[in-house]
């Protein structure tokens, strides 16, 4: 069962613009970590065999998370475009991609000794899962007697079924 048609929440609005463009920077900043890394990886082998395998390996570890990155990022794009023209498979896409992503932005975070610019993309997802929790799609989407418009539509009470 789905809401009726009407004006959904402004976080819906909120969470599909913010994800278009998280996803987008996302993207360009993946492809110019790339290249760098795959500069620092070949020229790691200038200090000999040893250093260039090390360099080697730790670029490969960094190409690995970052393709991993790129991907969540193609689905956070799919699933802000979703959740901003209001089609229902938006908001369990999202929390899909914000599971995902509070793992990728821990490890970021373990990686880095918590210098990375991970803590936004970890702040945004707990916000996703926060605001997308059945709970407040109960809140925010439901119908019911306290919304005016919908006087004695049923509710719903799973984000399965927005």
């Amino acid at each position: 069962m789905q809401p009726a048609p009407g004006p959904r929440p402004a976080i819906a609005t909120f969470f599909g613009v913010v994800s278009l463009i998280w996803a987008v920077a996302t993207l360009g900043s993946v492809l110019i970590m790339l290249l760098v890394m795959s500069l620092i990886g070949a020229g790691s082998w200038l200090g000999g065999p040893v250093v260039g395998f090390l360099g080697t390996a730790i670029s490969l570890l960094v190409a690995a998370y970052l393709i991993a990155s790129s991907l969540m990022s193609f689905v956070l794009l799919w699933a802000g475009w979703l959740t901003l023209v209001g089609d229902p498979r938006g908001v369990p896409l999202l929390r899909f991609w914000a599971w995902i992503s509070v793992g990728l932005d821990t490890l970021s975070l373990l990686m880095t000794g918590g210098i990375s610019p991970g803590w936004f993309g970890l702040a945004y997802a707990i916000a996703v899962l926060y605001y997308t929790s059945p709970r407040e799609i109960e809140m925010r989407w439901a119908t019911g007697p306290h919304h005016h418009p919908y006087a004695g539509k049923p509710k719903f009470t799973d984000y399965r079924d927005f």
